[in-house]
């Protein structure tokens, strides 16, 4: 799977490139009204009920994670599904680099108790949910 090939290749960075001032840090970031879009294509293991486009919406995405590995664009998204009853835990992959479009590679139906799964951070080769 995606996840056990992301474990398997992330880059563990050295302390000495972690921020010490976080609030700083994001102080010095340029307004810029150039922002970029990531394009993501769901693929065929999507779940139902996220393509609604109108209210209610009982699906949503709660969080996004870039990994860091041996030159791709891998990012994870956590999502509350309420159709399925599930949140999920999606891997989208970037083969053609940056301002090319994704696709969704892999979806993980990983909470069925509160199906609302939140905030994800990566350390070393972990990947933390909140669900």
């Amino acid at each position: 799977s995606v996840l056990a090939r992301v474990a398997a290749t992330v880059e563990v960075l050295p302390t000495a490139l972690l921020l010490n001032d976080v609030r700083a840090a994001y102080d010095r970031i340029p307004a810029d009204t150039h922002g970029r879009d990531l394009q993501i294509k769901v693929g065929k293991s999507f779940p139902k009920g996220y393509n609604r486009g109108h209210m209610p919406y009982s699906e949503h995405f709660q969080g996004v994670c870039r990994a860091r590995t041996d030159g791709d664009m891998t990012f994870f998204l956590a999502g509350s599904g309420l159709t399925e009853q599930r949140g999920h835990l999606f891997a989208s992959e970037f083969p053609g680099g940056p301002g090319e479009p994704g696709e969704i590679t892999d979806v993980e139906r990983v909470d069925a108790t509160y199906d609302h799964c939140g905030g994800l951070s990566i350390h070393g080769s972990y990947l933390v949910v909140g669900c």
